[in-house]
């Protein structure tokens, strides 16, 4: 899990796979063990933090299932997905994340239910 640089190499079905979510999955459980103090170096989060913003879409969010902002029993949506992305970037709480951050508004999210 702190382990950020190796996520991609998580081998899943490629048709039931998608790099952003999974990167904000494995972000939010990164965040979640460090507030848990299981992980105590800053460094993976900050090195997530940066991955993240990477895949911000040009509206601020992390467009997933773009027909389905809400997402569905079985998969997060572009909302959720969204929602839990700022939650790593305000802990990281570097420039850049902080940047992203004011890109984004959940209102984006909203408009493309």
């Amino acid at each position: 899990m702190s382990q950020p640089g190796i996520w991609e190499q998580n081998k899943g079905n490629p048709g039931f796979s998608d790099k952003t979510l999974s990167g904000v999955q494995f972000a939010s459980a990164l965040l979640a063990a460090f507030e848990a103090g299981q992980v105590k170096d800053r460094q993976p989060l900050e090195f997530a933090a940066r991955r993240l913003i990477a895949e911000q879409a040009a509206d601020g969010a992390w467009r997933i299932e773009p027909d389905s902002a809400l997402g569905s029993p079985t998969t997060w949506g572009t909302t959720l997905t969204t929602s839990m992305a700022m939650k790593v970037l305000q802990q990281d709480g570097s420039a850049k994340s902080i940047e992203a951050s004011s890109r984004t508004s959940l209102s984006c999210v909203a408009a493309a239910a």
